[in-house]
């Protein structure tokens, strides 16, 4: 599944609907999205809703930035889970299955959770914050630009699920 590749993130990143960043533009997206802000520093600025720390509290990561994997269904509210992916603080890691005793898999495909520095390091992940939110979202335009010549700014920002983050 593209959900495990290594160069790929899975998440609800456009227009709060499922798609796929490659890790080469992630920064960019993480840079646009967050505005700068890793969730620590959105929490220092007393930024983030008391409803997104609770649940990015399950995800701590030690000193080595090695963070835990949840099952999507321990975030209790759908609307939060994916306000946390379109700022791009979370990501589906891989899907898993329930097993019987046996340890044969059965039912549908379950979602784990993760944060991108765990997948790719906290430096990768924020490696374009200092372009700023503009100079991110200059270079996300320009790749698309190159896949869409005719397309117009409104057009990828809608293609895209962009919207203003102030914060």
């Amino acid at each position: 599944m593209l959900a495990d590749d290594p160069e790929i993130a899975y998440g609800k990143f456009f227009g709060r609907k499922a798609g796929f960043i490659h890790r080469e533009f992630f920064p960019l997206f993480a840079g646009y999205r967050r505005n700068g802000y890793d969730f620590d520093a959105l929490c220092d600025d007393d930024l983030a809703p008391h409803k997104w720390k609770k649940e990015m509290e399950q995800f701590s990561v030690d000193e080595n930035m090695a963070g835990k994997m949840l099952l999507a269904s321990n975030i209790s509210s759908e609307s939060v889970k994916t306000d946390l992916q379109m700022r791009t603080y979370l990501i589906t890691t891989s899907f898993t299955r329930k097993r019987n005793k046996k340890g044969i898999p059965y039912g549908w495909h379950l979602a784990m959770l993760g944060t991108p520095e765990t997948k790719w390091g906290y430096d990768h992940v924020t490696s374009c914050y200092s372009l700023g939110y503009d100079g991110c979202w200059k270079q996300i335009k320009n790749h698309m630009k190159g896949l869409y010549p005719d397309a117009k700014d409104s057009e990828l920002k809608a293609l895209l699920g962009m919207r203003i983050f102030t914060t």
